[in-house]
């Protein structure tokens, strides 16, 4: 990563805004972002804004449920841009384990006091707060469904419609599923690339890497991102 930590963090917080707010594709978004700031950000940093982005938008009902368990407030009527970055501070607390809580805390209220000095506080309590519990268990068949569709980060619909149609564990083993992260596999073009020189470019970038057993020109990165 670049100098300043905070600054991929300012960069997805950026994209994860304009993603909310004006509903475009959240790959288009990502890579305008990333091209506009290509000069300040080498490949970590670039690794590590999508997949934090990508995460914080797969899991954001489950997000929103957490946070809003150590909130005394009304979590919806924060403004939206301090809900984005509670979800990228609690991403990061909570499912990225080489991210220090410390890290996750400390760049999340630089940024809420460029944002408005009075929310630093709250920032830094809330993500305090998910520091100090436990991950909550899944819901069982006795959870509400609101419960079930914001912790699995589902729509209620669409969990009510699986739940009647496959059953619960079906539909909780469903939900699950989508909320993977996705495996990158990609093929080497033998025209510009040798086995031999893209090993030796993971290697040198600290890439862990598997390769497909049945043709090796197939590669499978085990992480989007890297601290």
């Amino acid at each position: 990563m670049n100098n300043s930590p905070i600054m991929p963090r300012k960069i997805a917080w950026s994209i994860i805004n304009e993603f909310t707010s004006k509903n475009h594709r959240l790959s288009i978004l990502t890579s305008k972002h990333i091209e506009n700031n290509n000069k300040i950000l080498n490949n970590t940093d670039k690794r590590f804004i999508t997949f934090l982005i990508q995460g914080t938008v797969r899991f954001q009902g489950r997000l929103d449920f957490e946070i809003d368990n150590v909130y005394h407030g009304d979590f919806i009527k924060l403004k939206p841009q301090l809900q984005n970055l509670l979800r990228l501070g609690a991403f990061q607390i909570m499912y990225m384990d080489n991210v220090p809580n410390y890290a996750a805390v400390t760049t999340s209220v630089q940024l809420a006091k460029k944002f408005n000095q009075r929310l630093a506080g709250l920032t830094n309590a809330l993500l305090r707060k998910l520091i100090s519990i436990e991950k909550y268990p899944e819901p069982t068949k006795e959870s509400s469904l609101i419960e079930l569709s914001n912790y699995l980060s589902h729509p209620e619909w669409l969990m009510n419609k699986w739940i009647n149609d496959l059953g619960f564990e079906k539909a909780k083993n469903i939900a699950n599923w989508n909320n993977i992260t996705p495996q990158s596999w990609f093929r080497i073009n033998l025209l510009k690339y040798s086995i031999k020189d893209f090993e030796e470019y993971l290697n040198d970038e600290n890439i862990k890497y598997d390769i497909f057993d049945e043709n090796n020109i197939f590669f499978k990165v085990h992480e989007t991102q890297s601290l």
